[in-house]
């Protein structure tokens, strides 16, 4: 069976018991902190074989702890000098932890706490009532379960973008800059979040103006999709992306609308909830619709997107508790694990004695 389903059952018993205690503050962080931490076992204990990425990461990990350290810094020379090289600041976490410890094991173990910490601090700042949690939370194991179980890289620069929040709030945009240019060293991918701190900024007084204009665009950025990424990768002048553009297997059309239909609703139910007043939703919203579309180039572009859709685990428990619809919960609750369910999912514990497969 399928370990989200177990995974699931957990939350839910975990739900009904601590229901009967309301929705304290209290109450609500530590049903969050016993998701996170029932995540948090599932990604460090995992197997070498679960996610498609991580028998590469493993190998890679083996090569770089004896890697010399003037090769690690030189990969920043050929990264962004010469475009032969991507991400060189993974490799140099990688290095460093090894100072501490040279376990695999351990080292995934430490991503799974630098990431789940995070995800603990990004939902309980916005979203403080238990059916909210129970949303946020159903995203994470239908639509953002693999983040924190394959794409190693970008595991710390979701941690990362869940921490960013406050430093766009309080209009802290040097600190804002350094940590996004440093952390997409890790993965480049994390640059895409710079236009969140400027839309929230000087984009959300006509906030309703700009969602609805960005939802309209969704067929045209889906159009001129690979265009688009085609400017940014010529850009970067890095041939490695270019492979992206090459890839002839489009993405998930259902992941499309399923966000178009999430957009459609916040606008609908955008007055009635007073959308405007959550200026960090809108500005995620508008992203949501410029980033998701371009997954119909490569599936990998869900990468991009994801920045902006982790958004919906804060802004849809939002909405339906300021509309007070619960057919509306139920039915987003019946597509995550449609979703989630749709897609088989094999897990093994580090543990057990199965050969690892290289793909």
């Amino acid at each position: 069976m399928d370990i989200r389903i177990y995974i699931y059952l957990l939350f839910l018993i975990a739900y009904f018991f601590l229901s009967h205690n309301g929705d304290s503050k209290r109450n609500v962080n530590n049903f969050a902190k016993f998701c996170c931490f029932i995540l948090f076992l599932e990604s460090g204990l995992r197997h070498i074989n679960v996610g498609p990425d991580t028998p590469t990461y493993y190998l890679s990990f083996m090569e770089l702890k004896t890697e010399s350290w003037t090769n690690l810094f030189n990969k920043f020379y050929e990264a962004y000098v010469l475009g032969e090289a991507r991400d060189p600041g993974y490799a140099l976490i990688v290095k460093l932890f090894t100072l501490i410890s040279d376990s695999w094991q351990l080292f995934i173990i430490f991503e799974a706490v630098v990431y789940f910490v995070a995800l603990y601090k990004f939902l309980t700042r916005y979203v403080d009532t238990l059916q909210g949690m129970l949303l946020a939370f159903t995203f994470c194991v239908s639509l953002f379960h693999i983040i924190p179980l394959s794409g190693m890289r970008q595991q710390f620069t979701m941690a990362i973008s869940m921490l960013l929040p406050p430093l766009i709030e309080e209009k802290k945009v040097v600190k804002f800059l350094a940590v996004v240019l440093i952390g997409s060293t890790i993965h480049l991918s994390l640059i895409f979040v710079l236009p969140l701190y400027f839309l929230y900024h000087y984009f959300t007084g006509n906030s309703k103006l700009f969602i609805i204009l960005s939802f309209l665009c969704m067929p045209i950025i889906a159009i001129s999709a690979k265009s688009i990424l085609a400017t940014f990768v010529n850009f970067l002048a890095n041939d490695y992306y270019m492979t992206y553009l090459n890839n002839e297997q489009s993405g998930a059309v259902l992941y499309i609308i399923f966000f178009a239909l999430i957009i459609l609703v916040t606008i609908i139910y955008y007055d009635k909830v007073n959308f405007k007043s959550q200026k960090l939703f809108c500005s995620a919203l508008m992203m949501i619709s410029l980033t998701v579309p371009l997954i119909v180039v490569d599936g990998a572009m869900i990468r991009i997107g994801q920045y902006f859709t982790i958004y919906s685990m804060l802004f849809l428990p939002y909405v339906i508790q300021h509309s007070k619809n619960e057919m509306l919960l139920y039915s987003i609750l019946g597509a995550l694990l449609y979703l989630a369910v749709s897609n088989r999912f094999e897990y093994h514990f580090f543990w057990e004695n199965i050969p690892i497969i290289f793909r």
